[in-house]
């Protein structure tokens, strides 16, 4: 199998109590994977752990086939006042590395098509401030993938937020 990420063995404690203890699984390349359970199970607490090991460059228990530079992460919630001005296609071309004040035809064609991909292309010019909560992951998303500059892999993205 073409995996993604392959975890082994992976022991995760928080300071009262064990989150995961011999935990083994394998993100398969181009096949949506869901990391789902209860509140409070340690769900997103395993993202950041895995994600902190491909920024250190750790194999001890997890191996990631794809650059710390293809990965971003979605948080859950993220607090975005009523008010927020930004609309939602400015807040995604936010994830641009160059400034997003002067776009190219090819950079605003990407963004187009982030935009079409996260079902936000109608609301667009909505302020992100009076978007729905779903709207707003979505726009997280959107933002997370323009971050990509390069069309190279972005499938691990795409498992982890499910």
């Amino acid at each position: 199998m073409d995996s993604i990420l392959k975890v082994n063995d992976l022991n995760l404690k928080i300071p009262d109590r064990t989150l995961f203890s011999n935990l083994s699984f394998e993100i398969p390349r181009g096949k949506l994977t869901c990391i789902t359970g209860e509140n409070g199970v340690g769900k997103t607490t395993l993202i950041k752990h895995l994600l902190a090991d491909l920024a250190h460059d750790y194999e001890e228990h997890a191996k990631f086939m794809v650059s710390r530079d293809q990965v971003q992460y979605v948080p859950q919630l993220r607090s975005i006042d009523d008010e927020y001005p930004l609309c939602i296609r400015d807040f995604a071309a936010f994830g641009l590395k160059t400034s997003s004040i002067f776009l190219n035809r090819k950079s605003r064609e990407k963004l187009a098509a982030i935009l079409s991909e996260t079902n936000l292309t109608k609301i667009a010019d909505r302020p992100l401030g009076r978007a729905s909560g779903g709207e707003k992951q979505r726009a997280y998303l959107a933002q997370a993938l323009r971050s990509e500059e390069h069309t190279s892999e972005l499938q691990l993205l795409r498992h982890l937020v499910c």
